[in-house]
Parts: structure tokens; C-alpha cells; sequence
């Protein structure tokens, strides 16, 4: 396929990062944003980045959906609390070869986009990356940034296969993979505990880590995403509890976006990141899972 023309609809700090990748590799790419549509316009995309600072000095910002051209591949990158507009978000930027992409965090994304558009290719990626906005336009990516790409529905790996090639070049490290479902559990794995507890206790990746309890808080809610993900017949493996926990310690102080949004009073990601997943494993026949039950609890709090 030709993606002659990439929409990036929510321009916050993944959305832009990868976003300002391909257009600074010479893509067509229009950003979507509503908070830093001005900024942008003014001052450029700016991002440090672990793999190389750049800057887009006249960024293609727009404010307004319906002003925008259409696109042949749409990357959604809006937070997951936004699901009640994704539909009239993404419709105004497509036609009838555009394929989507979901680049957002948790479960019931993709199915969102296969219901309304259901003659559209729809595929989700995971990004395992470091990456937090820290102002109108303005990026701070301090580690990692894979991305792993999986088909959802009339689509299939060739066609992951092509978007990942597509953004090799740009300095974008992208694999397709063959179970979307699986990786959307596996990093579930690390968004839930760090995700989860570190908007809960208001603590970063650091603080997290930085005695007996912590750690083994942190390894215990990973067991019960483990048993949550096999009741969905999805197997992780115990052992990535380990790696996940020695890459985070190298993280630094590292704030998830849910304890920043939580910091800023925004909405935060609880329902894809923790609820659906609850619910999922419970309509499966999944067991007690305290640890995940009791840190929804105090999430529903705020």
C-alpha cells in the first residue's frame, strides 16, 4: 500500500513523537491537538530524544477534525478516556482505502473502530517506550520506543509488515506481530502494576522499586495479570516478570502517564488499562484477583 498522507489524531506525547519521526523522515503528516494546536504552529514540534533530538518547525496542526485532509493511514494515538469521540474524530479523515491504526494503551480499543468502519482495515500497536509531554508542543523521550504491530480486523500481518517497514527508516524501531492480542496483554503486564499502582500511591517507576515492599508489590500484581491474561487464553511468560522489573530499574524516575494525569487532575486510562481488563478475565470464569480488584477501587476514588 501507499500511505501518501499519515493523520496523527491526538498529539500528545506518543502521538507526537512518532508523529514528528515520520514527518521528519519527509512524510505528509498532519497532527491533530486541540491543547497545543497553537503552540504548535507557533514554535514547531520540538523533542529531545534518547535517539536524537529534532524539531518540525512548521508542523501541519490542526484543531478541528473536519478541516483536515484525508488520509490513507490514521493514526490514533487520542487517550483511551476519550473513547466516546473516537468515532467522530476519526470519520472526517477517512475514505474508502484508509487503514487505521490504534496506537493507545489497554483493551477495547481496536473493537471501537471494527464496529463503526467495518469495511476499514483496523490494526493496534503497542508502544514500550519512555516518552512524557512536558509542555504545548514539546517532547521528552528518554528511553526505549519499540513498537510492535498486530493486525485486529480485515487486516492481516503482511500488512502490519508494511507499516513497520514504512517506519524503520525514520528511526522508528517497528516489528509486526502476528497475536495482537497477546502483546496487548504483555504489556498490560507492565501498565498495570506501574500504570496502576503509580497513579493509586501517586509514586514513580523509582519510588516504586525502591524497597522489599514495593517490588514485591509490583510482582504480585504482575502474577494476577498472569492469571487474568491466561483466563482469556493468553500464556505470558513468569519469567518477564524479572526483565520487566531490571528495565524499569534503569527508567529512572520515570512518571507514568496515568500518575501525571492523575498530578494534573485529567481523566485518567482506568477503564481500558484496569477495568476491561477486569472484566474480560471475570466474564472468562478468572478467580479472585485482589490486587487488581482493590487498585480499581482506589483509582475510582479520584
Amino acid at each position: 500500500m501507499t500511505f501518501s498522507r499519515i493523520a496523527i489524531l491526538g498529539a500528545g506525547a506518543v502521538g507526537a513523537y512518532y508523529g514528528g519521526r515520520l514527518a521528519a523522515a519527509g512524510h505528509f503528516v498532519d497532527f491533530f491537538t486541540r491543547s497545543d494546536a497553537a503552540a504548535m504552529k507557533q514554535h514547531g514540534l520540538r523533542v529531545r530524544s534518547c535517539a536524537g533530538d529534532f524539531t518540525i518547525d512548521r508542523p501541519s496542526v490542526f484543531d478541528d477534525v473536519e478541516t483536515m485532509p484525508k488520509a490513507e493511514l490514521v493514526i490514533v494515538s487520542l487517550k483511551a478516556t476519550a473513547k466516546a469521540d473516537y468515532v467522530r474524530l476519526v470519520r472526517p479523515v477517512l475514505h474508502e482505502k484508509s487503514v487505521i491504526l490504534c496506537l493507545q494503551n489497554g483493551l477495547g480499543n481496536e473493537e471501537v473502530f471494527a464496529e463503526a468502519f467495518p469495511d476499514a482495515p483496523v490494526l493496534g500497536a503497542n508502544a514500550y517506550t519512555c516518552i512524557n509531554r512536558v509542555g504545548a508542543g514539546e517532547i521528552d523521550h528518554t528511553a526505549h520506543g519499540l513498537l510492535r504491530i498486530g493486525a485486529f480486523a480485515n487486516a492481516d500481518l503482511a500488512m502490519a509488515e508494511e507499516i513497520a517497514a514504512l517506519m524503520k527508516p525514520t528511526k522508528i524501531d517497528a516489528v509486526a506481530v502476528a497475536d495482537l492480542h497477546h502483546y496487548r496483554w504483555q504489556k498490560l503486564l507492565w501498565n498495570i502494576p506501574f500504570n496502576g499502582w503509580g497513579a493509586a500511591l501517586d509514586r514513580h517507576s523509582a519510588q516504586m522499586l525502591a524497597n522489599a515492599d514495593g517490588i514485591q508489590l509490583v510482582r504480585d500484581t504482575m502474577a494476577e495479570v498472569i492469571t487474568a491474561a491466561a483466563s482469556v487464553d493468553v500464556k505470558l511468560d513468569p519469567s518477564e516478570i524479572d526483565g520487566h522489573i531490571e528495565r524499569t530499574g534503569k527508567m529512572g524516575d520515570y512518571h507514568s502517564s496515568m500518575q501525571l494525569d492523575r498530578q494534573a487532575g485529567r481523566a485518567m486510562e482506568v477503564d481500558a488499562v484496569i477495568a476491561e481488563p477486569l472484566r474480560r478475565a471475570k466474564a472468562a470464569g478468572c478467580g479472585p484477583l485482589p490486587l487488581m480488584e482493590t487498585m480499581l477501587r482506589c483509582l475510582q476514588v479520584f
